[in-house]
């Protein structure tokens, strides 16, 4: 990834520095240091190697992740030449169902979630410090998505599941 310029770019960083490194993050995709799991970090996922769909076998290659996106940030005068700068991130984690609770969608979700808050809990704990991203709220992750088999044919077998976090950050 290019190196961070500007406000924004830094707060998009410094998430993913934070997220890198939460131990649970690197537990759930299996990274074992923070190189491996900024891989699991996007901005931007590729396109499908046809271009029109990704095949079961190319999403559960680059599955679990996190993608990162901005929502707003603005920057406000505080003094002649100081400027106190925040705003809001997303953040969507994707995972492959387990195969072992494929058949329980309830076992899956519960599973997810607490892993999910396992995540948001090291990155608090970690907001703040040097090198990562004054984390000042974290909301969402009541409406988690099942990905099926097949896109829109809720016939198929769950196969993935997505949740998604509002970041609120200063600096």
């Amino acid at each position: 990834m290019a190196d961070p310029a500007g406000t924004l770019s830094y707060a998009m960083h410094w998430l993913r520095q934070t997220i890198a490194d939460s131990e649970s993050f690197r537990t759930w995709c299996g990274a074992e240091d923070q190189t491996e799991a900024l891989a699991r970090i996007h901005t931007v996922v590729s396109p499908p190697e046809d271009g029109l769909q990704y095949t079961e076998e190319e999403l559960s290659a680059i599955r679990p992740y996190a993608m990162i996106w901005s929502e707003n940030a603005d920057s406000e005068k505080e003094a002649l030449h100081t400027y106190s700068s925040r705003g809001q991130l997303g953040v969507r984690f994707v995972e492959d169902v387990p195969a072992a609770v494929r058949g329980d969608p309830e076992e899956a979700g519960q599973a997810f979630l607490a892993t999910m808050s396992n995540i948001i809990a090291d990155m608090e704990a970690l907001a703040g410090s040097a090198g990562y991203l004054n984390i000042t709220n974290i909301s969402g992750g009541e409406d988690m998505q099942p990905v099926w088999g097949h896109p829109n044919d809720v016939t198929q077998e769950v196969i993935g599941q997505w949740v998604a976090f509002n970041v609120l950050w200063s600096g």
